[in-house]
């Protein structure tokens, strides 16, 4: 089983009237409308959604590794807390 952490990054398209689903609940925020229909990267805490765009991305020196960039676009606060990637937080 895959446990996923507050950071992991997991990809998702806002769609054209400014929306992200995530894990049957939908998100907006002003912040957000400029990036229509693009694919962002959402790190989950529980508490809040961290919404990020992916600046760059290149292979490094090693085979199969790869150093992307990101950059915060805004933070959404969570109507349902203590779950995280649509998983309930054990604690």
């Amino acid at each position: 089983m895959v446990v996923r952490e507050e950071f992991y990054f997991e990809p998702r398209v806002i769609n054209d009237n400014g929306y992200i689903r995530w894990y049957g609940e939908r998100y907006t925020k002003e912040e957000l409308l400029r990036y229509l229909e693009e694919t962002v990267y959402i790190r989950d805490s529980g508490e809040e959604l961290f919404v990020y765009q992916m600046e760059s991305d290149q292979v490094g020196q090693e085979q199969g590794r790869i150093q992307a960039v990101f950059t915060l676009i805004c933070k959404l606060k969570k109507g349902k807390t203590k779950w995280r990637y649509g998983k309930k937080i054990a604690h």
